[in-house]
């Protein structure tokens, strides 16, 4: 008999929704982007509207002279600090098929207005439009723009994080990677992977006793994979899929940022994160790691109010504070 169950905090705010009829397995990356968005919405909407924090949109090219917007997220104070501050590269979730700057709005000017440290987040491509290379690029070119132009925006080059929920942890260990092999100078100081989705090789629910409790499923993640990496029904002719797009199946994991991962135990990415943590730490990356009883994938939905919001947010901002 399996002793999984709810967090009673999060299954009290949650209760109308998770005894409600179990919706239809999507059959396709579209329909995986109609129920993401709406998903996303719903998380945003549970972040109070924060006043004081302003927005100002950048922007860069990516590899194949496409534009990507980088919006800036602070208070005015942060903007004329009179010493350069830590900032952070905001990479947003989505499943890899959905997400915008705009729909994470109230999170990231949450974000910044908790941590006090500018906060920018990238506008990137994703599947099925697109694959992997693009949305790599895409996170890529921000974090460079942002090293690049440190002076320019007042922040500090050498203390620049990424950070990003679900697909955007994927995203956010992905740019960690690529900042290593292309010897980011300063290098990146820190990444903050939440629930990251790591492994294309998706693991069978079957026989899993968290089962019923998976928010996000296996199917989900199945189809949104093979839209990421060309393949299956998304077979796209000459497509190059990056060495970094799958963090899970990169060999060498020495040499990266200080990490942070928090995941929740009805997460089905919960396997992956903890043997992604093994690795970096036999690699000789330091990681801090919290495992949250209880605790679907994308349980902010829950809101502001739960007990575990608040220590997860705590943790977060104490790690990237942490030595600057």
């Amino acid at each position: 008999m399996s002793s999984f169950k709810f967090d009673t905090e999060f299954y009290g705010v949650m209760k109308a929704q998770l005894e409600g009829p179990t919706p239809p397995q999507p059959q396709d990356a579209y329909r995986v982007r109609e129920t993401s968005t709406v998903f996303l919405k719903a998380i945003a909407k549970a972040f109070p509207a924060v006043e004081g924090i302003e927005e100002q949109v950048f922007s860069t090219t990516s590899y194949d002279g496409v534009v990507v917007k980088v919006t800036r997220f602070a208070s005015q104070s942060a903007i004329e600090s009179k010493t350069p501050l830590p900032a952070v590269l905001w990479i947003h979730g989505g499943g890899m098929v959905s997400g915008t700057v705009t729909i994470y709005a109230r999170i990231t000017a949450y974000l910044a207005e908790q941590l006090g440290y500018p906060v920018f987040a990238v506008e990137y491509r994703y599947t099925p439009e697109y694959s992997a290379k693009e949305s790599l690029e895409d996170c890529y070119a921000a974090l460079a723009w942002l090293s690049k132009n440190a002076k320019e925006v007042n922040v500090d080059a050498a203390k620049l994080s990424v950070m990003g929920d679900s697909a955007g942890g994927l995203m956010s260990a992905s740019t960690a990677l690529n900042a290593r092999d292309r010897k980011l100078n300063p290098p990146l100081a820190k990444q903050v992977l939440i629930y990251p989705t790591l492994d294309d090789r998706t693991p069978s629910t079957d026989n899993d006793p968290r089962k019923d409790l998976l928010l996000w499923t296996e199917r989900s993640t199945v189809i949104v994979w093979d839209a990421y990496l060309a393949r299956g029904q998304y077979e796209k002719k000459d497509v190059e899929i990056p060495q970094n797009a799958i963090p899970a199946r990169v060999e060498d994991l020495s040499g990266l940022p200080l990490t942070y991962v928090d995941c929740g135990t009805v997460d089905l990415f919960l396997e992956e994160n903890l043997t992604y943590v093994k690795r970096l730490i036999k690699a000789g990356v330091d990681v801090e790691l919290h495992v949250q009883p209880g605790l679907p994938h994308g349980w902010e939905l829950a809101g502001t109010s739960i007990g575990w919001f608040k220590a997860a947010l705590e943790t977060r901002i104490n790690f990237i504070k942490r030595d600057f």
